[in-house]
């Protein structure tokens, strides 16, 4: 018995002899070194670089082997290293010549206007998490403060506002689409984050008060009609929805004809005379430029401004006196004789001074116009090129604009300042570039596609198509199965562009 007792103790302690002498070493991660089998022990946690062995770091609080990356400033700038997110390996490559967060920026820069610039410094030294400023956001990665990796924007939580973009806690966008582009305690309204909204003690705290609910601000999708609306930021009601919504978003959604959408509210925008175009004159009464005159300058000659109807006008001023071997010449107001050559045509004010030898009279009418014997008025021609975007009215022989043409444009072509001028060829569907390209009423969706992916690779080549423009804020699209979005954006700021687009289903 004693010596199977004492055969027992020495295998034992040959068995922690040859574990102690073992090549194996276990890894944090829970592998083998060299057979890469699996350790149950699970992952080693850290507080700094000094807590994980030879080969590791300190990332986000466990050890992880040097060399993996999940931004580019894990990886080194002066070797040309890029972080492969596919792989989580740091490779050589060209850096990015743009960026859209501090991920795509190495370590001691920062992402501004979309261009990786100096952070103004060494970025925070540290050991561990706790030596940097904002430890709850940022993290020690190779003895640099860096942006914490998050999942969602709970994960981004705190005194300061973040929002969770390519998987580290960012400052929120300028405009929002959705609620993950708000901090928590924030959601998106129309573009733009705003508060949630909780107690209150009247109606200025919240868009409506329900003071039969405790206090509480009652669902803004209550309204019946516009004078539901008491925030007058929102003042109409949807009642498809029963949400208050803004006014405008766009110049479409306004009910009144010129009204144009400043600061989502639909407004009648004023003008002057020295604000309206050659051939307008201003009305007062609705701030409108309209087709007529201010001064004789916005008259075709020999035609004056009258400035009680604001209306070019002109009339046989020779009263009918003139023998029919005679013309009334309205620039001079005499009776004109015949002529037989340019000798005897006198040349005055807007007069060419020119005989005509057909009607064997001086002509004092423009080019392409024609005098009417009858009344002394000068008339214009399908051949007249009428100024500042006037037509001419062939049945009247005066030069009229500018909201209707005259003829009617044909198809593909829009009536724009009384002239019919090509549309794009685009149909809804049809390829496109730009908005130039369809037809009108529609838009070229190019912008809502991910433009930096096309910079970045040259395989990245979508198909933009033209759609129908819409109001958001109505929700309609002229052709069924099409769902009306404020889906475009424009400019280096990524600002919403107010235009909707019935986007058909994906």
């Amino acid at each position: 018995m004693i010596l199977r007792i004492w055969l027992s103790v020495l295998c034992a302690a040959f068995w922690l002899v040859l574990s102690g002498c073992s090549s194996t070493t276990t890894l944090p991660d829970g592998g083998d070194a060299d057979d890469g089998s699996s350790n149950t022990d699970g992952p080693v946690l850290c507080s700094g670089p000094s807590d994980c062995p030879s080969g590791w770091d300190c990332v986000d609080g466990v050890c992880k082997q040097v060399g993996t990356c999940s931004c580019n400033y894990d990886c080194d700038k002066a070797r040309n290293e890029v972080c492969n997110r596919g792989n989580g390996k740091c490779e050589i490559g060209s850096p990015p010549t743009q960026c859209s967060s501090d991920c795509d920026c190495y370590a001691n820069e920062t992402c501004s206007g979309s261009t990786c610039v100096p952070s103004g410094g060494d970025q925070q030294t540290c050991q561990q998490d706790s030596d940097c400023p904002d430890p709850e956001h940022q993290a020690c990665r190779n003895n640099r403060c860096v942006p914490k990796s998050c999942a969602t924007r709970e994960d981004c939580a705190g005194a300061t506002c973040l929002v969770c973009k390519n998987s580290e806690c960012t400052a929120p966008p300028p405009v929002c689409q959705g609620i993950n582009d708000c901090c928590v305690g924030f959601h998106c309204n129309f573009g733009t984050c705003l508060p949630d909204q909780t107690g209150c003690r009247s109606d200025s705290d919240c868009l409506r008060c329900g003071f039969s609910t405790a206090n509480q601000c009652s669902d803004q999708s209550a309204c019946q009609n516009d004078n539901d609306c008491l925030d007058t930021a929102y003042p109409r009601c949807n009642t498809d929805t029963g949400a208050c919504q803004p006014e405008c978003i766009s110049d479409i959604d306004c009910k009144l004809p010129g009204q144009k959408c400043v600061n989502s509210h639909c407004v009648t925008p004023g003008c002057t005379p020295a604000s309206c175009q050659q051939g307008q004159w201003c009305d007062a009464s609705d701030g409108q430029c309209k087709p007529g005159c201010d001064e004789n300058a916005d008259c075709v000659p020999p035609q004056t401004c009258n400035y009680s109807t604001h209306q070019c006008g002109q009339t046989d001023c020779c009263g009918g006196a003139c023998s029919p071997e005679q013309y009334c010449d309205t620039v001079s107001c005499t009776c004109a004789d015949s002529c037989v050559t340019n000798v005897g045509c006198v040349l005055v004010p807007c007069s060419t001074g020119v005989c005509d030898s057909n009607l064997k009279k001086c002509l004092v009418c423009p080019d392409t116009y024609q005098c009417d014997t009858a009344t002394g008025r000068c008339r214009c021609t399908a051949q007249t090129v009428c100024p500042n975007g006037m037509t001419c009215n062939t049945t009247t022989g005066q030069c009229e604009g500018g909201s209707t043409c005259n003829p009617p444009c044909q198809s593909g072509y829009t009536c724009v300042n009384g002239q019919c001028v090509p549309n794009g060829t685009g149909q809804d569907g049809d390829p496109c570039m730009t908005d130039a390209d369809c037809s009108a009423g529609l838009l070229c969706n190019s912008s809502i596609f991910c433009i930096i992916c096309m910079m970045f690779s040259q395989d990245f080549n979508p198909d933009f198509a033209c759609r129908y423009e819409c109001s958001v804020l109505g929700g309609t699209c002229p052709v069924p199965d099409r769902t009306c979005t404020l889906s475009r954006f424009y400019g280096s700021s990524g600002a919403l562009d107010p235009k909707g687009m019935c986007q058909a289903p994906f």
